[in-house]
């Protein structure tokens, strides 16, 4: 078994509130898309229903683990120097969120991108040249829970009809762990 340490150089990225916001409202914007197709195959001359949303619980997982691409003994940067990551493709991990009303177990997945040859939008550096190092990627996802309601007219009643629970990137974080 393998001993780790970690380097003190993080490199560590928050997304922004606004773009966070945006990813969710494409996620709801597709959800109701998908139920207005669904009235549509379903109702005969009911015209468009009006749909609403209301977030009911946030919740933040962490998933974490090396970044795909790289030898399983680690590399040693003799000159000094670290690595280039890109978000794309890797090994995929996985976790749960638990949501309270209703009671629900939501599965969360991201994949942990890849070590690059070529230079890209994020560069770890190793703190010295003497061990070998692994890339390690956390990523702390947002989740939400969402619940959907239609209405037939302004004035009817609400009526919740599907429950969702979207996730985007809120932390990502960088670091290279010497292994020995």
């Amino acid at each position: 078994m393998s001993t780790i340490a970690v380097s003190k150089d993080i490199e560590t990225m928050i997304v922004p509130k606004k773009v966070r916001e945006a990813d969710f409202q494409r996620q709801i914007d597709e959800i109701i898309d998908e139920l207005k197709k669904e009235d549509m195959a379903h109702a005969q001359s009911v015209g468009d229903h009006i749909y609403t949303t209301e977030v009911v619980q946030v919740k933040y997982k962490k998933l974490e683990g090396y970044a795909g691409g790289q030898p399983s003994t680690g590399t040693r940067f003799r000159y000094g120097g670290g690595f280039f990551w890109k978000d794309s493709g890797g090994p995929t991990v996985s976790g749960q969120v638990t949501f309270s009303v209703p009671y629900k177990l939501v599965n969360v997945s991201v994949t942990l991108g890849t070590t690059s040859d070529s230079e890209t939008q994020y560069i770890v550096l190793v703190p010295n040249t003497y061990e070998h190092f692994k890339l390690y990627v956390e990523k702390t996802m947002e989740v939400r829970q969402v619940n959907v309601y239609k209405q037939i007219t302004p004035n009817s009643p609400k009526q919740l009809v599907e429950i969702r629970y979207p996730s985007t990137l809120y932390r990502l974080d960088l670091y290279a762990k010497a292994v020995r």
